[in-house]
């Protein structure tokens, strides 16, 4: 594509909300996450504390969007990084094959002087946009290193039956046995819709069985957490970038599921139940909900995203690593 391409630095929020409805055509066409590339998720996460002023760098062709580099300054140390830990993938949004854009924004944000100190990308999948940007940029001096946490998800086969036969005898039967179970008593799981759901409402019912199960060992037990949650839930959900599954007992809801839509995934983000409904293995029954709604959606993946927790292990069928990398400020070419 041509090369003749103009870069700008946003560093106020009122100039961020000013591309939102670009950036979102943008991500439309793209291979990132519908949430964690989006305009919302951004905005939401410049409402932390630790972020001190945005540092979007966007590029354009004539008067076009093409690309979108979403950092923030972070922390005290004057950090350029993505602008919260709640995204499990972190991304350039652009498409995949533009590549005078990808390596322009790496280029772009490496040659800046003076406007942070460090420069930091974590939670970078193999294969996305910015990973591939920073080893056409950085070729041998590319030092991206694993990052904390892997991936485990599954890879979708031809059918929801085809994908339970080929887990081991001893999951089949666990799971066969909490459908009876949550059948003969009256259990429901049912994918929440906005049209009859309140989207301002699912901040508060997520929250409340996310600390529910979770309390002080959340990721949302802090208020700088809550209110990244009450800015970007509602709206996506209203998008549907975001799914959200329901497990209601007697017409009350005692568990949630809370899935962000990928290009070509349905992604388990967080969840949550009351103490008294783990006897129906709520999370064994809204991720069987999820993996067939992702059939039915015919998507390629279920991503059960970062973490090893032994309960993924049983459903995954593959894992992806993440990385990292971190580069001192004014690294030229």
């Amino acid at each position: 594509m041509s090369s003749d391409i103009a870069y700008r630095v946003l560093s106020e929020v009122n100039e961020v909300r000013s591309i939102a409805a670009e950036w979102d055509a943008l991500l439309e066409g793209s291979r990132c996450n519908r949430a964690f590339s989006s305009p919302v998720w951004y905005l939401a996460a410049c409402k932390d504390e630790q972020v001190n002023s945005p540092y979007v760098i966007t590029a354009r062709r004539g008067t076009g969007l093409v690309g979108v580099l979403p950092l923030a300054i972070t922390g005290q140390g004057r950090t350029a990084a993505f602008p919260t830990h709640l995204a499990d993938y972190n991304d350039i949004i652009a498409q995949p094959e533009d590549l005078n854009v990808l390596s322009g924004l790496i280029r772009r944000v490496l040659s800046t002087q003076g406007e942070y100190q460090n420069l930091l990308f974590t939670d970078l999948r193999a294969d996305s946009n910015c990973a591939r940007a920073l080893s056409l940029v950085l070729g041998e001096q590319n030092n991206l290193v694993p990052d904390y946490s892997a991936c485990p998800h599954v890879r979708l086969p031809g059918s929801y039956a085809q994908y339970v036969r080929s887990r081991t005898p001893a999951f089949q039967i666990r799971l066969k046995r909490t459908n009876q179970k949550a059948a003969r008593n009256r259990l429901a799981v049912v994918e929440l819709q906005p049209e009859s759901f309140s989207p301002d409402g699912l901040p508060d019912a997520f929250l409340s069985l996310h600390l529910s199960r979770r309390g002080s060992t959340s990721c949302f037990s802090r208020q700088p957490e809550q209110t990244f949650a009450a800015a970007a839930l509602p709206s996506l959900f209203s998008r549907r970038a975001l799914r959200a599954f329901a497990l209601y007992e007697k017409g009350k809801m005692v568990g949630i599921n809370i899935c962000m839509l990928g290009s070509d995934s349905l992604c388990y983000w967080n969840s949550g139940f009351l103490p008294e409904a783990g006897l129906w293995s709520p999370g064994r029954l809204l991720i069987d909900a999820g993996i067939r709604q992702a059939f039915a959606m015919g998507l390629q993946e279920y991503d059960l995203l970062r973490g090893s927790e032994d309960y993924k292990a049983g459903w995954a069928n593959t894992t992806r690593q993440l990385y990292r990398i971190e580069i001192a400020a004014g690294l030229q070419e």
